[in-house]
């Protein structure tokens, strides 16, 4: 769009030097019609730049809305909404962002790899009980669960 903007700009330029031009030649002959004429599309081409301008603006806003609303779409795309089952059939702490930066994510990740080999296992489970947002009877559930499982493990034998 810049381009024939720049084309028609380089158009106009090229008329009013031939309406100059034609305007000192007519002054001598005395011919009016063709100064009109040269008017007429020096006009016609001021109006074709102003338009070409506008839309150009227009393509620009219209560029930056949607360059906003893969932005926002980007950053929602990080962001899960959790519906947590609870006794009774409510839903608990339902429409809570979830992992909301990719931090986040990557953190619980190397958690759970954590906690599935079997590492820390009690320190892993109050880190995912937080980060999930667990109400306090099922964290306190799964802190007992972990208690019972080392008392059942020995230090040395590990998982297997």
């Amino acid at each position: 769009m810049t381009t024939k903007v720049n084309n028609l700009q380089a158009q106009l330029a090229e008329l009013q030097k031939k309406y100059e031009h034609k305007l000192q030649q007519e002054e001598s002959a005395g011919d009016k019609v063709t100064i009109m004429e040269l008017q007429t599309q020096l006009a016609q081409k001021t109006t074709l730049i102003s338009d070409s301008k506008l839309k150009e603006q227009e393509f620009r806003e219209q560029i930056n809305n949607l360059e906003d609303r893969l932005k926002k779409y980007e950053k929602n795309v990080y962001a899960t909404t959790v519906g947590t089952p609870y006794k009774g059939g409510n839903l608990y702490h339902t429409d809570v962002s979830l992992l909301g930066e990719p931090t986040e994510f990557e953190y619980l990740r190397k958690v759970l790899f954590e906690y599935m080999m079997g590492r820390e296992t009690k320190t892993m489970a109050k880190v995912i009980t937080t980060v999930l947002k667990f109400p306090d009877d099922q964290t306190q559930k799964i802190l007992e669960r972990e208690d019972a499982r080392l008392m059942f493990t020995s230090p040395r034998s590990g998982i297997f």
